[in-house]
């Protein structure tokens, strides 16, 4: 048999159990509020099973006229007068009045539909569990989708994880609404929580530092060619020392195109104008510019060997000491081949150059360097199996540090949801 009750705080329960004797078989209590409801399951067990009370017992109270009378069923009688029987007659019995059934004690409308005060684990509550797993990761599923299309974390849609733990709890119980499947509800939440902000932090830092950067880099040597190439319409020597000049310059500190060295002025009319040209017109796309910038610094060392051995066609120490005080020289100073070393002259001849030759003659090729961001994405995940912090700041970068107050708000959703609790 089951009944169901509601009790005046609220509270919703409702059991099962086999009637003794017309009645519930244990005592009856709110499970929220310990008011005893006992008598209330009785009365409606009694209601149901059509059973009628016990006649009410006859008790003596006092009459008008000082004649003992008899209360039955709540009724007030007084006894027949004493009537003379005849001598050795044998009084004939009274029958007693037939009872009256005894009202029906009324269930409270307080209690109308009921939980046991404790059930244990039933196949509701694993249930409930289930539904509170599947709505959290719907919620937090959409929540990532949001940040995924947006770019941004907007940790507001956390709410949505909170809302569907809790009314998947809710539903998939049956209205079980117990403070257990709270509690799991809440946990469950909260994994979500913290799992989700992880992952969203996580693919902030990597598209940051694997790419993020890359994007307004590349915007801005976009930028930079197209001022090149709308300065140095001609390509003539006074154009680039005129633009160079320009760039290098830093508010009051003006650069004078005088000061720019002719070697700069050869390898940007050689090799770097066209670059800036192919960046300008859009043939660079943001995807292949790292690619593209490693082989466009290749060509420059190519330039720069080539311009180096025609400089020193003997590969005497005298050409090398001139050579590398001309690139030394900053500004308008003049070169000052006696201040370079005899090191720096060995250093030179003995690493630098055969190199040069090498470049120059096309003896070294150039060769395409690994993908950049798949080697940063690689890089950080091994700092993450090394560090177990780097996960910590992955977490703070998807939730923000101010947002501990919306992670209490989130759980206490999915908490009051799951068990109906009135606000």
């Amino acid at each position: 048999m089951e009944i169901k009750l509601q009790c005046n705080c609220g509270t919703k329960f409702k059991f099962e159990f086999e009637p003794v004797d017309g009645r519930v078989p244990f005592d009856v209590t709110c499970p929220t509020c310990k008011t005893d409801a006992t008598e209330f399951a009785n009365a409606h067990v009694a209601q149901q099973l059509g059973i009628v009370a016990p006649p009410a017992v006859a008790e003596p109270v006092a009459s008008d006229a000082g004649r003992p009378k008899l209360r039955i069923g709540g009724a007030s009688h007084a006894p027949a007068p004493a009537v003379a029987e005849p001598e050795g007659a044998v009084a004939a019995p009274v029958a007693a009045p037939a009872p009256r059934p005894a009202p029906m004690m009324p269930v409270s409308a307080a209690y109308s539909n009921l939980t046991p005060p404790d059930e244990g684990l039933t196949a509701k509550f694993f249930y409930g569990v289930g539904g509170a797993v599947l709505g959290t990761a719907l919620g937090c599923v959409i929540w990532y989708l949001i940040f995924h299309f947006t770019g941004k974390s907007w940790r507001i849609f956390a709410l949505l994880a909170g809302a569907g733990g809790g009314f998947g709890a809710r539903i998939a119980s049956k209205d079980e609404g117990s403070s257990q499947l709270g509690m799991i509800t809440c946990v469950v939440v909260l994994c979500g929580l913290i799992f989700t902000a992880y992952t969203i932090g996580k693919d902030r830092v990597h598209h940051f530092i694997g790419g993020g950067f890359a994007n307004e880099l590349y915007s801005e040597q976009v930028a930079y060619a197209k001022r090149a190439v709308k300065a140095v319409p001609t390509g003539s020597e006074d154009e680039i020392r005129a633009f160079v000049a320009k760039e290098e310059s830093d508010g009051d500190v003006k650069t004078k195109p005088t000061a720019i060295k002719a070697h700069d002025v050869r390898v940007f009319k050689d090799v770097k104008l066209a670059q800036y040209k192919q960046l300008a017109d859009g043939q660079v796309k943001e995807a292949d510019y790292f690619k593209t910038l490693a082989r466009w610094g290749f060509e420059e060392r190519v330039a720069e060997a080539k311009i180096a051995l025609e400089a020193m066609p003997h590969e005497s120490e005298k050409e090398i000491r001139d050579y590398l005080a001309v690139q030394s020289v900053e500004g308008n100073d003049k070169p000052d081949p006696q201040a370079v070393t005899a090191d720096e002259i060995a250093s030179f001849k003995n690493e630098t150059l055969p190199e040069y030759k090498k470049l120059a003659s096309g003896e070294q090729q150039f060769v395409e360097p690994p993908d950049f961001t798949k080697a940063t994405h690689k890089n950080l995940d091994k700092a993450e199996e090394e560090n177990g912090w780097v996960r910590v700041l992955y977490f703070f970068s998807g939730w923000g540090i101010g947002g501990i107050g919306l992670m209490f708000v989130t759980i206490g959703l999915a908490y009051k949801t799951s068990t109906h609790a009135s606000g």
